[in-house]
């Protein structure tokens, strides 16, 4: 699972949605990623993507290409 180091259970999609889509945005499946575009606003990733240290150059790249 994409939260191996996590309990999954006590993630909250809104309080934790800057980890939730940085830890997706880099390592989740195709699957996990279609339904965090349905839950979340393009908007949204592309803040936590482009405004967070730590995620890799080429994730951001990747991301603001397909969402714009």
């Amino acid at each position: 699972t994409t939260f191996w180091d996590v309990d999954f259970e006590k993630l909250d999609v809104d309080k934790d949605r800057n980890y939730i889509i940085r830890r997706l945005s880099e390592r989740g499946t195709g699957n996990e990623f279609s339904a965090m575009l349905q839950y979340y606003s393009k908007e949204d990733i592309l803040f936590v993507i482009n405004n967070f240290r730590g995620i890799p150059k080429t994730t951001k790249s990747f991301i603001n290409l397909i969402l714009k």
